[in-house]
């Protein structure tokens, strides 16, 4: 491993312009459970991704948004760890890009400004009508489900993007040409399995940038990265810091 680190601390030195993409497992590292992980409790019956769609929506507003603000309150206790706060420094002192999957906000709490949030954000509602664009910061992790205040004619829905849904264009289009000019990219702590995310690495590398993985465990990027770190995201990005001597 020290050895890897060293080349990727070479790298980044070197590196005009580095794009970071993180995935479940980062925030798995403050404890919060993936979909792939088992439900807890209560929600072990039920299927996480009925749960994460319209149609489950449309079916049982009030179940999915009970599980919403279960989610939100794990979200409310978990506390960014060191490859969060590793990457907002990284921002700080070299300008690197931050692209996620995930929707938690941990990012913005380790101190990252800029953040592409591919799936937006669990800490917002905005109203489940096409025709509303009332939207709203989560203020209350106990509150009951609601009419939208402003059109009252839907409810409020977590304002993250979800199985069946399309990704905002304008997100995609700043993810893609981030990565299209990019020198270095940091696929971290995803799976590499879910579109258009999973097209990034292989844009960029497409386009001559070195990619380097970041994960316990082999993913379908593994076999064409340049360089493999196959560690937690926290150590590596711990030993990363003080390598660069960022703290």
């Amino acid at each position: 491993m020290e050895e890897k680190l060293k080349r990727l601390g070479d790298w980044f030195t070197q590196s005009q312009q580095t794009v970071i993409l993180t995935g479940a497992g980062v925030s798995a590292e403050s404890g919060l459970s993936t979909f792939r992980d088992p439900q807890q409790g209560f929600w072990a019956k039920y299927d996480p991704m009925e749960m994460a769609s319209p149609e489950g929506f449309a079916r049982d507003p009030h179940l999915v948004w009970k599980w919403y603000q279960w989610r939100r309150q794990q979200v409310v206790q978990a506390s960014p760890n060191r490859a969060h706060i590793g990457i907002a420094r990284l921002q700080s002192a070299l300008g690197v890009k931050l692209i996620t999957q995930n929707v938690d906000g941990l990012h913005q709490r380790g101190g990252s400004e800029q953040v592409c949030q591919l799936h937006g954000t669990i800490m917002r509602n905005h109203c489940n009508s096409a025709q509303c664009d009332y939207s709203e910061a989560v203020s209350n992790t106990r509150c009951e489900l609601m009419r939208c205040p402003e059109c009252d004619n839907d409810w409020l829905r977590p304002s993250v993007v979800w199985f069946g849904e399309s990704l905002d264009p304008k997100v995609i289009q700043f993810a893609e040409a981030e990565s299209y000019q990019c020198d270095l990219f940091l696929s971290v702590g995803t799976s590499a399995q879910v579109y258009p995310a999973a097209g990034f690495a292989q844009l960029a590398k497409s386009r001559g940038a070195r990619v380097v993985e970041i994960n316990p465990n082999a993913t379908a990027l593994s076999s064409r990265a340049d360089l493999v770190i196959a560690h937690s995201a926290a150590e590596v990005f711990q030993r990363l810091e003080a390598q660069l001597q960022l703290s």
